[in-house]
């Protein structure tokens, strides 16, 4: 079995179109479609690797959208502790193996952390997917987000989750964001625990428990 490659499928009355005008990349001079075919020829090879290891996607993690200059399988996208914002790559290392940013470490393709937090997922066997292909925290509505994430999630990243139809589903969301769930009534059946992106404490429970009961 081999992941499919994801068929960029953005329809013209998207909420979140205008936000395709950015540049994007961890130097900001990419355009998007080259910014999303990088990150999602990232989360294919995971996939892949995960296929390899177990043959299946055990469990994924679902988040709202890539962000703008940083995607999480990205070693050369900057997540330290030191830079202006903390991402989900800082988070899930905290949660996940217990790591801090090293106090001389000011980038992440220097940090060890990176590569101990993406073989814990290959072990076991988590694939983060993201609801939406482009930035959604830069729309000022909630309810603009949920309605771009879901609508990116039903033409676009549904391929991950379809690999293995099956597999739980653990969401990480910022507060009242995410997919409108009477609109993925599938993948809403799926979700087997909720966390908001800024409290991920207990998250390395949840997955534990999760995989012991599938």
């Amino acid at each position: 079995m081999a992941c499919p490659q994801i068929v960029v499928n953005c329809p013209e009355n998207c909420p979140a179109q205008h936000l395709r005008n950015l540049t994007f990349g961890p130097q900001q001079n990419m355009p998007w479609n080259n910014w999303v075919m990088h990150c999602e020829d990232l989360r294919q090879r995971e996939c892949n690797e995960i296929l390899r290891r177990h043959g299946r996607i055990r469990l994924y993690i679902l988040t709202e959208s890539i962000p703008r200059t940083r995607f999480v399988y990205d070693e050369q996208s900057n997540y330290c502790i030191h830079s202006a914002m903390e991402g989900l790559r800082t988070r899930l290392c905290k949660e996940l193996i217990n790591a801090e940013c090293p106090p001389d470490v000011c980038n992440c393709s220097q940090c060890p952390n990176l590569n101990t937090l993406l073989n814990y997922l290959r072990d076991k066997g988590i694939l983060i997917v993201d609801c939406a292909l482009c930035p959604l925290y830069r729309l000022r509505s909630n309810r603009t987000r949920r309605h771009a994430a879901t609508r990116c999630l039903n033409n676009n990243t549904i391929t991950y989750l379809n690999v293995t139809q099956d597999a739980p589903v653990i969401t990480i969301f910022p507060r009242n964001c995410g997919f409108l769930r009477s609109q993925q009534p599938n993948v809403q059946s799926r979700v087997v625990r909720r966390f908001n992106f800024s409290y991920l404490r207990g998250l390395k429970d949840a997955i534990q428990d999760v995989l012991v009961d599938s």
